[in-house]
């Protein structure tokens, strides 16, 4: 059965797939075109009826210019579905999935904070809520769904954590410094509990973490991987913001300078950081599909490559929106090529 679905109804839009036990992309055969100077380094993706165009390139920032992003107007291709499976269903689609909660106190932040773990076991992924989310906006969203297949066959853990935007950065009612000493007690608590929490849990002490965000979770994401590369060595960051001055009435301290990526990376010189950045996956992801602006992720990817930090620049051109469905068809697509 063939059933043309719109990107904003179904998580794995725009690529085709065929769902089952294991989902498989079809019909994808990537073409690289060979970049030359002043050009535009392209990821072409051949579906059906169509041209994808991807802009993705891994540089060493001191030899490539910055790209610019150029795409084709294209037409969503189809989606084969099998019989049975609705878009819109229970998000955590597989009843075998395991699923788990943990709530401990955090002297730290003052209050209960959340983790809900799905999956026995795969590689870490720790993922940030966007603002005013919490630990079940994951599954609320689809995301875990969408990922599902991948929790079930063991390639990945996920552990979702809460936030504390409320008190932080978008909290109006505090002093600014009130809201820089917020977020970086919880830039603590991720280091000093969450770190600990996914080690005791994975029974690996000091295991490699990925980070996953999207908007406001994609500057945690990256945040937490600029400051604690030893430990997170990988970063999926989606339609992001690196720069929280507006948050803080122009007021400044040191609270705020080392959780503001765009302002202590941009001064990073220490040989330790660099070393470690050297073997970390960082991603950051944008694009120019609906209600993204992707000048804060051009930003940042500047900065690094002023810094010489290798990194991957990720540009999806239309399918780079401001919005769930897109990140999940992103993040299907990150999570099936490492892991």
């Amino acid at each position: 059965m063939r059933a043309k679905l719109d990107v904003t109804t179904i998580a794995l839009a725009a690529m085709p797939v065929r769902f089952g036990p294991t989902p498989q992309l079809l019909n994808r055969s990537p073409v690289r075109r060979s970049f030359s100077e002043g050009g535009t380094p392209q990821l072409l993706l051949r579906m059906p009826g169509t041209w994808r165009c991807f802009t993705s390139l891994r540089y060493d920032p001191v030899v490539f210019p910055r790209p610019h992003c150029l795409f084709p107007q294209c037409r969503a291709p189809q989606a084969i579905v099998t019989p049975g499976l609705r878009p819109t269903v229970n998000p955590v689609s597989s009843h075998g999935m395991h699923r788990d909660h943990h709530r401990w106190y955090s002297h730290r932040l003052n209050r209960d904070m959340g983790v809900a773990v799905y999956g026995n076991y795969g590689a870490p992924l720790l993922a940030f809520p966007t603002s005013m989310g919490d630990e079940f906006e994951q599954e609320g969203q689809g995301m875990i769904r969408t990922l599902s297949p991948y929790i079930d066959q063991g390639r990945i853990r996920i552990f979702c954590i809460n936030g504390v935007q409320s008190d932080s950065f978008s909290n109006k009612g505090a002093h600014p410094f009130h809201r820089s000493w917020m977020q970086a007690q919880y830039d603590d608590y991720v280091a000093s509990e969450v770190f600990p929490f996914i080690d005791s849990q994975c029974q690996t002490p000091g295991i490699g973490i990925a980070t996953l965000g999207a908007s406001l979770g994609a500057y945690h994401a990256a945040n937490t991987l600029f400051k604690h590369p030893d430990h997170v060595k990988r970063c999926y960051a989606l339609s992001g913001v690196y720069d929280m001055r507006d948050s803080m009435d122009g007021m400044y301290d040191d609270n705020f300078y080392f959780n503001n990526p765009v302002d202590y990376m941009a001064n990073q010189s220490d040989p330790w950081f660099l070393h470690q950045y050297a073997s970390c996956d960082i991603r950051l992801v944008t694009g120019c599909g609906p209600w993204e602006n992707s000048g804060p992720t051009y930003r940042m990817s500047e900065i690094l490559r002023n810094r010489g930090i290798a990194h991957h620049l990720d540009d999806w051109g239309p399918e780079g929106g401001h919005e769930w469905p897109y990140w999940h068809h992103q993040m299907w697509e990150y999570v099936g090529a490492p892991y």
